[in-house]
């Protein structure tokens, strides 16, 4: 569902992991410009990749935007204390999820003053 709804914005390539340990591997590999990180995963919890990311000074200052089912407002306000720029809630309001990715993708791409 995500790579259908990623497909939209044809100048974004997206790169998938099933598993968090992959993923990790893979951000340093690649060095994306954003990742979309699950909360549950098979192996690590997303709460464990997002702090694993933030301690890697590789990866820390790219930006995370968390996906869950989990809507609770505690939830959510967690996460974001924890690292995540954005927090996007299943299932998906797609026009929602795409200005949450164009919106982190623009801050990225910004210049610095």
């Amino acid at each position: 569902l995500m790579e259908r709804i990623v497909a939209r914005r044809p100048q974004v390539r997206l790169i998938t992991a099933m598993q968090g340990r992959l993923g990790l591997q893979m951000a340093r590999e690649h060095r994306p410009r954003l990742i979309l990180l699950d909360l549950n995963l098979p192996d690590l919890s997303g709460l464990e990749v997002l702090a694993k990311i933030q301690q890697d000074p590789e990866l820390r200052e790219i930006p995370v935007v968390m996906v869950s089912a989990d809507a609770l407002p505690s939830q959510v306000s967690r996460v974001k204390a924890l690292g995540a720029r954005a927090y996007i809630t299943k299932p998906f309001d797609v026009n929602q999820l795409l200005r949450s990715l164009d919106e982190v993708l623009e801050e990225v791409s910004a210049p610095r003053a």
